[in-house]
């Protein structure tokens, strides 16, 4: 992996990433003048079935890592977006542990899906892991955030997809805040 860095001039600078995992997700954080890149797995298919870390790496400008964070879990990386004090870390799992040690688990024999919000500080400590558990199989495709105060996992009521299947299923929809308070949701 590299970080290829063009700068207000075009100048192009090169900086290699150690990490070798699959590039997911790349955001500029304008507080710091920093990025914040997200990597996950070897395959561009994620896997679900097997726990692989997600991990995210602060770089600045200069190409300097700034902070790096792995995160062990057994399902999908969707998003991460910007609020007020860090990152939220978006996704699905078959299998999660929080900060604390306590682990949750779906029926992945069945596929089972369940959404998870991930949230970090500025300089990459976890604050909370959070899984929401459901009886039913929810799988979150789309994170829109609209303000701190309205972050929305959207989805569908489907087990993890198989090969490149469509995700059918109802509609399923969480808002949240940036301090992972749920609003409202049908699930």
């Amino acid at each position: 992996n590299n970080f290829i860095f063009v700068n207000e001039k075009g100048e192009v600078k090169n900086f290699p990433v150690k990490e070798s995992a699959m590039a997911r997700k790349l955001i500029y954080q304008e507080s710091s003048n920093s990025f914040v890149m997200v990597f996950k797995g070897a395959d561009e298919k994620q896997q679900y079935m097997v726990t692989e870390n997600i991990s995210v790496t602060g770089i600045n400008i200069l190409g300097d890592i700034l902070w790096h964070q792995d995160l062990a879990v057994a399902g999908t990386l969707e998003d991460i977006i910007t609020v007020r004090d860090g990152y939220i870390i978006t996704g699905n799992f078959s299998a999660i542990k929080t900060q604390d040690g306590q682990e949750f688990r779906t029926r992945i024999g069945n596929g089972q899906s369940n959404p998870y919000l991930i949230k970090m500080r500025l300089r990459g400590e976890i604050v909370k892991i959070l899984p929401v558990v459901s009886s039913k199989s929810i799988y979150i495709d789309k994170v829109v955030k609209v303000n701190d105060g309205s972050i929305n996992l959207i989805g569908r009521e489907s087990p993890f997809p198989a090969n490149d299947e469509a995700i059918t299923g109802n509609l399923m929809h969480m808002m949240t805040t940036f301090e992972q308070k749920s609003i409202c949701s049908n699930f």
